[in-house]
């Protein structure tokens, strides 16, 4: 395989889905010539009919999603363990069966989000979005409060309130040390809330080697 895995990807999407749906390459991939190691794969589905997970790609190599949808379309955004990213446009009669990420899953999501703007010099986008995540961590701090003292009512802080003054320490690190910094502190509340769940971040450590031009040749899967 010669081509970038765009345009691997997309024709064996084209196939799989062939004939309930139409593919059209959208974005960067329709220009090889402009794809770096920070590209995704932008695809516009029209689906005849509901589409599994699974008629795309393997649900167990699907590391992070984003799920929105309207009255006139589904927007499907994927990162796969292998540092791949897809951005699926749906319309149609038709809908891709996905389960609405869970918070491991979208905070996944927009660290993703954040290795790539910062990878592409975006700083004002990636902080903004690296703030969206810390707020995670900060609400995850709050249930867990709100667990240790059995109610939803605090009139002082707690022990826990030292997660603030670690938070404003990570956000004013360089961004790619404060993105790896948040995510220790997402790991830690997540322990606590999730206990027997390990920590997984081999979608993020994939798509940064790709970002950074570590990752697999152009051409691989």
């Amino acid at each position: 395989m010669t081509g970038p895995w765009q345009q691997e990807l997309a024709e064996e999407l084209r196939s799989r889905l062939s004939p309930q749906a139409e593919v059209a390459v959208a974005g960067s991939a329709r220009e090889p010539a402009t794809l770096d190691g920070w590209s995704d794969l932008d695809l516009h589905l029209r689906l005849a009919v509901d589409v599994g997970l699974a008629g795309l790609v393997d649900p167990a190599e699907v590391w992070a999603s984003d799920v929105a949808e309207t009255v006139q379309e589904q927007v499907v955004r994927l990162v796969l363990r292998d540092g791949r990213r897809l951005d699926l446009q749906v319309r149609g009669a038709g809908r891709v069966r996905v389960d609405a990420p869970d918070e491991q899953a979208r905070a996944r999501f927009l660290a993703a989000l954040v290795a790539v703007k910062t990878g592409r010099g975006d700083r004002l986008i990636a902080t903004h979005l690296l703030l969206e995540l810390a707020r995670t961590v900060l609400v995850d701090g709050m249930r867990l409060r709100d667990r240790d003292a059995g109610t939803t009512v605090h009139r002082t802080g707690t022990a826990r309130d030292d997660l603030a003054e670690e938070v404003a320490r990570t956000a004013a690190l360089p961004l790619a040390e404060a993105l790896r910094a948040t995510c220790v502190l997402l790991d830690r509340g997540w322990a606590e809330l999730a206990p027997g769940r390990a920590p997984d971040w081999s979608g993020l450590d994939a798509l940064l080697d790709r970002g950074r031009g570590r990752g697999r040749p152009t051409g691989s899967a």
